[in-house]
């Protein structure tokens, strides 16, 4: 993924525009729609500029800021009563590194982390009443969709919450709201429409095995 993550960024970045197409084939494609565009670019930019251990750095910080809201989104959601049973959430994302963190930085460490504060941020408007944070969340799904296709996630996070608030009777006009401009965000790209289209084919495709 690496490679081809570089090579992709190092397209944007000497052309100025996003590939529509795979440039990498000697045979006619279809219509290429780069979900990772961003996340290539700064792949590209950060090795260019400063060798592996740009890339080095950023997996690093990716990793740190996923565990460290990990941790908050725990602390938050058992603030009365510290449940020593949530350490299993430890161990289920720990094995989640195991797999994504074996190798080089890839671009779904861009969802890993924009989730998981996602979830913290969630859990800490639901036990403070504090509605106005949750308006930080366009600008994060702004980023995400340009970053990784995985802010489909973070969509479905919003909703689950936003139906959890109106099943509890508790006042959900704030989640309604984000609920509906955050899905917005997803046309802000340099695709267009056409990206959400390629979204929403992508998401629902069969996966059998």
């Amino acid at each position: 993924d690496l490679w081809a993550r570089l090579i992709a960024g190092m397209y944007v970045v000497q052309t100025g525009h996003v590939a529509k197409y795979d440039f990498l084939s000697f045979t006619p494609t279809h219509n290429w729609y780069d979900h990772e565009w961003g996340s290539g670019t700064i792949f590209y930019l950060l090795q260019h500029n400063f060798g592996h251990i740009g890339l080095l750095l950023l997996q690093v910080v990716l990793v740190f800021f996923t565990m460290f809201f990990l941790i908050k989104a725990v602390k938050v959601r058992c603030l009365k009563e510290y449940n020593y049973r949530n350490i299993l959430i430890y161990f289920m994302v720990l094995d989640a590194f195991m797999v994504t963190y074996s190798a080089v930085v890839r671009c779904h460490s861009f969802t890993f982390m924009f989730f998981i504060f996602e979830l913290f941020l969630l859990e800490y408007v639901r036990t403070s009443k504090n509605y106005k944070w949750l308006y930080i969340l366009p600008v994060i799904f702004l980023i995400w969709t340009n970053l990784h296709g995985g802010v489909v996630s973070g969509l479905g996070l919003l909703a689950i919450y936003t139906f959890g608030q109106i099943l509890e009777k508790n006042p959900f006009k704030h989640y309604l709201i984000l609920t509906c401009i955050c899905p917005l965000m997803l046309f802000v790209n340099p695709y267009g429409i056409d990206y959400v289209k390629f979204l929403m084919h992508a998401t629902t495709m069969p996966r059998p095995d």
